[in-house]
């Protein structure tokens, strides 16, 4: 009985979006052909040379070596997701499973901690609503600060298996050139394709100035905060929370990546809640 309702109202809502999407036509393929646009010109050219360079890294063994450097095989993958951002760390993570540098549990936990979003994305959208250069620093401190935390915390917990050490592959350049060009074609491909259903779903159901947008897709919120009349300590908050939950649309761009493999995502969804909660004490005192 219970399956039945769950399927009965999952069926329902896709009438319904079917029924908006016929109803709102025209405006829904013009945000949509707005939303594409964007997508190549923004987001396109660096998500494509982040994807494809650390594919390239790590084939020529750069983790390798900041292992030696750093006596520590997780370090590459914080350190790289700092730079690429989200969902490029999770296809940093896939790649360290292809290579069964890691364990899935080890998986598991890495993704609490190397859910980012660049510097420059942060800096740019932030910068579309404070006029503060001081709250935009304190809110990417307190980002950053709560992703060490939690590596700290984690770091005890992530397997020290001898077997997984990370070690040195010869490689073929071209072999692996081509590789991950297709590689990174096929990810951008279906990150664009989730980008514009959760575009199509937030503007068929939600109002375009409603902050509930950014627990759909983070721009999409962070635009609406832009645009709203909160005072300072809400937009902060605001902001905060947007950026620490990460939107369905990231959530299920990591799943994607990672489908392969028997992840928990516990740890991950904990950890969001754990971003929150941070966010809720510094913005009070």
């Amino acid at each position: 009985m219970y399956k039945k309702i769950i399927n009965f109202t999952i069926f329902s809502i896709i009438i319904y979006i079917f029924y908006l999407s016929f109803k709102n036509y025209q405006v829904l393929a013009a945000s949509l052909i707005d939303t594409s646009i964007m997508f190549i010109k923004n987001v396109f050219p660096f998500l494509y040379i982040t994807i494809l360079l650390n594919g390239l890294l790590i084939d020529l063994n750069l983790p390798f070596y900041f292992q030696k450097i750093f006596r520590n095989k997780y370090i590459y993958i914080f350190f790289m997701s700092i730079l690429s951002g989200t969902p490029t760390s999770s296809i940093i993570i896939e790649k360290y499973l292809q290579k069964n540098d890691i364990s899935e549990k080890d998986a598991s936990l890495l993704l609490t901690f190397t859910a980012f979003n660049t510097p420059l994305f942060l800096y740019y959208y932030l910068n579309k609503i404070f006029i503060d250069k001081i709250i935009i620093l304190k809110i990417i401190l307190i980002i950053y600060i709560s992703n060490i935390l939690l590596f700290l915390f984690y770091y005890k917990k992530l397997s020290k298996n001898i077997s997984q050490t990370i070690k040195y592959n010869r490689i073929n350049i071209t072999e692996s050139l081509i590789n991950n060009i297709k590689a990174s074609i096929n990810s951008i491909i279906y990150i664009y394709a989730t980008i514009l259903f959760f575009k199509m779903m937030s503007d068929l159901l939600i109002s375009p100035t409603s902050i509930l947008r950014g627990f759909i897709e983070i721009t999409q919120g962070l635009n609406a905060l832009s645009i709203s009349n909160y005072n300072l300590k809400i937009k902060e908050l605001l902001a905060l929370v947007i950026l620490s939950f990460g939107g369905l649309s990231i959530h299920i761009q990591i799943c994607n990546v990672l489908k392969k493999y028997n992840i928990n995502y516990k740890y991950f969804y904990l950890s969001r809640l754990f971003y929150i909660l941070v966010s809720f004490i510094v913005i009070i005192i």
